[in-house]
């Protein structure tokens, strides 16, 4: 039986690729909605959650320190609250979930927001688009991929064993590159672009659309 694999960086191109054309080609309006619901989904769920909430956890712990600093004391006289601890070993399957979940939901209401818009209305919003369908392309593979290799469910790997449904997605997951690494960064930039778009008016990605000539 023949068999034909297509090596892991080469299948993340192609679907980064088409993810990147979707973009540009709807704009970032189209998707805008499921694009940031992925992006929270996978700072919590994923790869950089624990950052977050550890940097507001140490936060958290100066607040009697910034108080004093703030009201002209001297931060040297009082203490810092205690960590909280927090747990973070909740099962791959049930992040995967309700990973699957919140980006079904967002799927879903997707066209309900103000700023939705089924087609660009200027070159940045491609533009925009381009970059978030990356991203969002990307999260998608990353989320996917930890999830799998996380879960534990991988197929007995002997020669004997059936060339079945779960060997071939083992395969397929096994053979993407690493790149919790890369996807944090990619949407920290989405998400300063949104708050810009909101703070700066530029290019009013949150403004409703206007209503069609008649």
């Amino acid at each position: 039986m023949v068999s034909f694999q297509i090596p892991g960086l080469l299948l993340m191109v192609l679907l980064v690729a088409y993810g990147a054309y979707f973009g540009w080609h709807r704009g970032i309006r189209s998707f805008l909605t499921v694009a940031m619901v992925s992006a929270l989904a996978y700072l919590v769920l994923v790869s950089g959650g624990e950052q977050i909430l550890d940097y507001m956890n140490r936060l958290y712990s100066r607040l009697p320190k910034i108080v004093v600093l703030v009201m002209g004391g001297d931060p040297a006289s009082v203490s810092n609250f205690p960590l909280i601890e927090i747990p973070w070993d909740i099962p791959a399957v049930v992040r995967g979930v309700l990973f699957v979940v919140a980006v079904s939901v967002a799927w879903f209401f997707n066209k309900r927001p103000a700023w939705y818009a089924d087609k660009p209305m200027d070159t940045l919003h491609r533009q925009f688009g381009l970059y978030s369908g990356v991203t969002t392309a990307l999260t998608w593979i990353s989320a996917a991929t930890v999830f799998w290799n996380q879960s534990g469910v991988v197929p007995d790997q002997t020669p004997e064993a059936p060339q079945g449904l779960m060997q071939g997605l083992n395969s397929f997951f096994v053979n993407m590159p690493d790149v919790t690494q890369v996807v944090p960064v990619l949407i920290l930039v989405l998400l300063v672009i949104i708050v810009a778009s909101i703070a700066l008016k530029m290019p009013n990605l949150l403004k409703p659309p206007p209503p069609p000539k008649k």
